[in-house]
């Protein structure tokens, strides 16, 4: 009678927690009539227990992945906004040991501050800046790689290098496989002295394609790879420092 009793009992919160799972109707256990004894009722804890342990053991995985999703949305939702631009002083050829003095004076001359642009289709472009203004870490980069080249810098010599950042812009497209970016810098270097002037343009270009989304760390480091790149060239060109040089 007692494992006639026990079985019951045990089926009916069974149902209960079966329906609290489904989002059924739950049974008020007070409408059951019951009235077991101290050894089932504790038995019927234990099962209650158990059913408990159960749901929680056969929930983890959702719980889990909600979590995840929840986390991944989070991150989205607080997305880098500015790009960091390092751009370092490349490796530089000695060209003269007489300590020549130039000014150096570098411009941006960009009609906007963004240096990636996330192309949607015919929705809005997402934009994004530079975490520091590209014309002083620029400048910083000249004035230290002209050093290294020999020069002396002076602002008040009559050898003078106006350096003007014209474009400094990576276009982003992002597709179902994956994305492609296609980068492009351009400098002008204006060069005078008191008789002649010598204007010469260098431009870099990069594309960089991978799986999914971009991410800012792989656009900084192309960016700052052309950088380096383009304050090459302009450095060592041969021309250039003959001009500075007569």
């Amino acid at each position: 009678m007692i494992n006639i009793q026990l079985i019951y009992i045990t089926a009916t919160y069974y149902n209960i927690f079966y329906s609290v799972i489904h989002n059924k109707t739950v049974i008020n256990a007070k409408t059951l009539q019951i009235h077991p004894s101290s050894e089932i009722q504790n038995t019927i804890w234990y099962a209650g227990a158990i059913s408990i342990l159960t749901i929680i053991v056969i929930m983890k995985p959702l719980l889990l992945t909600l979590a995840v999703v929840f986390s991944v949305v989070g991150c989205a939702s607080q997305a880098p906004t500015h790009i960091a631009l390092n751009p370092e002083v490349p490796s530089i050829t000695l060209q003269t040991s007489a300590e020549l003095p130039i000014a150096i004076d570098t411009i941006d001359t960009r009609s906007a501050n963004f240096i990636v642009r996330f192309n949607d289709g015919d929705n809005a472009a997402r934009l994004v800046s530079p975490s520091e203004a590209p014309r002083v870490q620029m400048d910083q980069v000249f004035r230290e790689g002209f050093s290294q080249a020999g020069y002396r810098i002076d602002p008040s010599s009559v050898k003078h290098l106006q350096i003007q950042i014209e474009q400094l812009l990576t276009d982003v497209d992002e597709g179902t496989f994956g994305f492609e970016a296609n980068s492009q810098i351009i400098i002008n270097v204006i060069a005078q002295s008191t008789k002649q002037s010598l204007t010469k343009r260098y431009r870099a270009k990069g594309v960089l394609k991978g799986p999914f989304s971009a991410d800012f760390a792989t656009l900084e480091l192309e960016m700052n790879k052309l950088l380096g790149e383009l304050t090459s060239d302009i450095i060592n060109d041969p021309e250039l420092n003959q001009f500075i040089q007569q």
